[in-house]
């Protein structure tokens, strides 16, 4: 058994200072001289190591806003302003907001929502043009069953158990996502997206 002497470090305005799972996310920046400018942990609870096989995505938009999207697998998991989704079904994609330059602890994420179905959805990657923020991954859920598919998508309903999905959302000034376009996309065999530009 190793004994750790060093603590990871934390920023005095890291949203959260503690563990709340076995494993949890943890978001950093460093500056360009080196300095450790925002580092915080990012999870929800649990006793079962929820998040060890997990990858989050990262981007930052036009007005300094960082984004951390990907799986979400803690029932507890934080949710924060107008959320597309606030309780967990099954594994569910997530995308949550923090404005590291705020220097109060309280204010760095400034939203987070659950993104998902009843069944596994996952987003396998972030992209940000300015403002307009994209993720895509894989869905087994229905359209009906909450998962966000806007009425022009290319593609309404799943065609097989796991279809891709793609969607397109910007952050608005009232403080929540504006979903502007979001579709599934797939045959009869599986698929998900693991890169979008």
């Amino acid at each position: 058994k190793q004994t750790h002497t060093k603590k990871f470090p934390l920023t005095g305005n890291a949203y959260q200072k503690t563990l709340y799972g076995v494993t949890d996310f943890y978001l950093i920046k460093i500056g360009p001289s080196g300095t450790l400018l925002y580092s915080s942990y990012f999870g929800g609870g649990g006793s079962v190591d929820e998040n060890r096989y997990d990858i989050p995505y990262v981007g930052v938009d036009s007005n300094g806003l960082v984004y951390m999207a990907g799986r979400a697998r803690a029932t507890n998991f934080p949710i924060k302003g107008t959320a597309i989704k606030t309780t967990r079904e099954d594994f569910e994609g997530f995308i949550s907001i923090f404005d590291t330059d705020n220097s109060l602890s309280a204010d760095t994420m400034v939203y987070s929502t659950l993104i998902g179905g009843s069944e596994v959805d996952e987003i396998n990657n972030l992209y940000i043009r300015n403002n307009d923020v994209y993720v895509a991954g894989m869905s087994e859920s229905p359209a009906s069953s909450s998962l966000p598919i806007t009425s022009n998508a290319y593609q309404t309903a799943k065609n097989s158990s796991y279809d891709a999905f793609i969607t397109k959302f910007n952050y608005n000034a009232a403080g929540h996502l504006d979903i502007l376009y979001s579709t599934y996309l797939g045959g009869s065999g599986w698929e998900q997206v693991r890169s979008v530009m």
